[in-house]
């Protein structure tokens, strides 16, 4: 009988455990580690969900875009929007921003290019003769809906939800343009897999004060959504 009640008990408690390991909205109806993710099929009806973002690796769960571009048949557009919580220890009204240090920028086709030494076109680009031919990524990030299209970093000014806690809104724009032949379509998921995955788990979000010495001062903030 004893080993019946002892069974039972640690049933009981992996089951709470369990439980508590699935994050739901706190009581304002904030989603924490957690992003809006549209994807918008060219010519096609967007497609509204979310994505999870671990504070402990930095990053978005990548996996969830990666499944995505496996089952494309189209060029399409990825949007990962969140609220980016400002931490009580930084005081002043304006922030700064980064997604990552190693990446710059570059203009193309009147598209931004996030690079990583080299633009990214040059790195995926499908070896066509025509320019038509080749499949292009293009990766635009905003910050309070402001492109960033110079530097890593942007000075925002800070913003307050229904509950007095001071956010920006950052928004990362994926978008993959396929050439009409299915061959490419094909080729470009190896490509993606192989060469823009790895460079996408570098994307970090930190946040410091308005300071002079600020590159002393970064810290990982946390994100959060509203249920929706």
């Amino acid at each position: 009988m004893k080993k019946i009640v002892l069974v039972m008990a640690i049933l009981f408690a992996s089951l709470n455990l369990n439980a508590a390991k699935v994050a739901g909205p706190d009581e304002n109806g904030r989603l924490y580690n957690t992003a809006y993710f549209d994807v918008s099929p060219v010519g096609g009806s967007p497609i509204l969900g979310t994505i999870s973002y671990s504070k402990r690796i930095g990053t978005y769960d990548w996996s969830k875009l990666n499944n995505q571009i496996n089952n494309l048949k189209q060029s399409a557009t990825f949007k990962i929007s969140t609220r980016v919580e400002v931490p009580s220890s930084i005081e002043t009204n304006d922030i700064y921003i980064t997604t990552g240090k190693i990446y710059t920028f570059s203009s193309y086709n009147e598209f931004y290019y996030r690079s990583w030494k080299k633009p990214l076109y040059q790195i995926t680009k499908w070896k066509g003769k025509r320019k038509d031919e080749q499949v292009q990524y293009l990766l635009l990030t905003k910050v309070n809906n402001k492109a960033q299209s110079s530097t890593d970093i942007t000075l925002a000014k800070t913003k307050k939800d229904d509950f007095g806690n001071r956010y920006v809104n950052l928004t990362l724009e994926f978008t993959i343009l396929f050439p009409t032949e299915a061959s490419h379509l094909e080729g470009s998921k190896n490509q993606f897999v192989s060469n823009i995955l790895p460079l996408l788990k570098e994307i970090k979000i930190k946040v410091a004060p308005k300071s002079r010495t600020y590159e002393s001062k970064w810290v990982e903030p946390k994100i959060y959504v509203l249920d929706e």
